[in-house]
């Protein structure tokens, strides 16, 4: 097995491992039945806001995330009071979250969970080694921040370059999605109703 597809195998396997170990935080806070909903997304995005991000628009944005998915948290996280929102003063049509005293105790107990958890992480590795981790996590981060920026076609051709088996599923996948896209399968469909 070459370099690069060992680094693809660990980097899954880190992926994995990571997840595990955060739901085991989250469950942690779940235990607790005024946060039975809580999750890595409700935690990212209340910890955002409580950074001074505050529009959907930033937070999907700061998040690599749709409007649409950071709308679903954020009424989550309304509806348990964690965050309120207000009408931008700037904008009526914008509204600005702000986390909430229970917000606030929530975010606590969570950053003392990953606290707890990074500092038994790290106690395993010399000071060298954590450097070294840390320089290749802000190397892996800033390159997949770019690449997700890349419109989905030069991400593609990354991705299936030199897979020519790739290419030819992906390529007709496309060709299919612009025969029926979903606004002309709506359109259809309203005309056929009337």
């Amino acid at each position: 097995m070459d370099t690069e597809a060992r680094i693809a195998d660990k980097l899954l396997s880190v992926m994995r491992l990571w997840e595990e170990a955060s739901e085991t935080i989250y469950s942690g806070v779940r235990t607790d039945d005024s946060h039975p909903w809580f999750h890595l997304a409700g935690y990212e995005v209340l910890n955002q806001i409580d950074s001074g991000i505050t529009t959907t628009k930033d937070l999907a944005t700061k998040a690599n995330s749709t409007m649409a998915n950071i709308t679903h948290v954020t009424k989550v996280l309304e509806k348990s009071g964690c965050i309120e929102r207000e009408v931008s003063k700037n904008d009526r049509r914008v509204w600005n979250f702000h986390v909430t005293r229970k917000g606030k105790d929530l975010l606590h107990i969570v950053r003392s969970h990953h606290s707890a958890a990074v500092k038994h992480f790290c106690s395993q590795f010399t000071e060298d080694q954590k450097k070294s981790v840390l320089t290749f996590l802000d190397a892996i981060e800033t390159h997949l921040d770019q690449f997700i920026r890349l419109p989905a076609e030069e991400r593609e051709k990354l991705l299936h370059h030199g897979h020519p088996e790739l290419e030819a599923h992906f390529g007709h996948a496309r060709a299919l999605g612009k025969q029926s896209t979903p606004s002309k399968r709506v359109s259809a469909a309203k005309r056929t109703r009337s």
